[in-house]
């Protein structure tokens, strides 16, 4: 076989395989929001894509993955978009490439990959010990079983009761004066009485919907609506073929996104400002590293660990704290 032929791009398909523990997280944690915050989500998917030829074993080795399986890996479309992916994470400093010819001609080409300490240290595939290595074995766990009248029986939890559900979802507490539903007095101060909001109300079960989800997925419109025209633009969006119970899950998660972001990085202002030199500790009291506010970093003897907005998180759902040396 030459050169040529080792190299020229074929059909690729994404092929199911078994993958380490270590390198399953590194992988989810690309598209983790608070984590690589300089990349774009073509980028995101190429280093995603990467990551499945990663060797743990050698980490500072470079990679050679042919472009066509990379490009699937990535769940890319086109090439353009995988060359756009890798010069980002070359510009930002996650990985290194070099061209390498493979003909007299230099008409074929290669290009190693290799993962800079940014990346490995912002993935967490640096500094690993052991104990963690050897963990990786095992990926997915046995569902716990129990034994009634000599037969096996997966443990579940115990099934609730539909009505109950149900119920639980419907409850709305209710406005003694004006007998409208908490949920929904807001609408009273954009023009609408208690009787028009009834109505709506009304309407909206008709068509298998929640006023206060139809209320709540347009609200920022229903907002700068002038008063006259919110009944009439609330109907409107009640007859339209719409989940909107979706949209305002949609809305919510994204607003939680946004409180949680805030909420890290001003976590993080303060852990920098006040924390340099301190110790950090996990939640067993065992020590992590000293942290560095200069480098931004978590200093151990087995390797560091970045302090960002994914840190600042882990801060705060109280996985680690600091232990002054002071």
């Amino acid at each position: 076989m030459t050169s040529a032929q080792r190299y020229t791009a074929g059909a690729a398909t994404v092929r199911a395989c078994p993958l380490p523990i270590a390198i399953i997280e590194a992988r989810a944690s690309v598209f983790d929001p608070l984590n690589c915050l300089d990349l774009g989500t073509t980028a995101r998917r190429v280093l995603f894509g990467i990551l499945r030829f990663f060797n743990l074993a050698r980490p500072s080795q470079a990679i050679w993955p042919r472009r066509d399986l990379l490009r699937a890996e990535a769940l890319l479309n086109s090439e353009s978009s995988l060359y756009r992916g890798l010069a980002e994470l070359e510009r930002c400093g996650y990985l290194q490439r070099e061209q390498i010819r493979v003909s007299r001609n230099g008409r074929f080409h290669v290009s190693p990959v290799l993962l800079t300490e940014k990346a490995r240290l912002l993935l967490r595939l640096n500094g690993r010990d052991k104990a963690e290595k050897s963990s990786e074995k095992v990926i997915h766990n046995a569902p716990s079983l129990k034994v009634t009248d000599g037969q096996y029986k997966e443990h579940t939890n115990r099934p609730q009761s539909l009505q109950k559900t149900v119920a639980s979802e419907r409850v709305s507490e209710v406005d003694r004066a004006t007998k409208v539903p908490v949920v929904l007095l807001w609408l009273l101060g954009r023009g609408l009485s208690p009787t028009a909001v009834f109505k709506l109300m009304g309407l909206a079960k008709k068509q298998g919907k929640r006023l206060e989800e139809v209320a709540q997925a347009f609200r920022d419109k229903l907002l700068v609506l002038p008063s006259r025209e919110v009944f009439a633009y609330l109907r409107s969006m009640l007859g339209k073929d719409i989940d909107y119970r979706a949209v305002v899950s949609q809305r919510q998660h994204a607003e939680a996104i946004v409180a949680t972001r805030r909420s890290c990085e001003a976590q993080l202002h303060s852990i920098l400002e006040k924390w340099h030199g301190y110790g950090i500790v996990d939640r067993e009291g065992v020590f992590v590293g000293r942290l560095n506010s200069a480098s931004a970093v978590v200093e151990a003897s087995h390797g560091s660990m970045p302090v960002n907005l994914r840190f600042a998180r882990a801060v705060q759902d109280g996985y680690y704290r600091a232990l002054s040396f002071k």
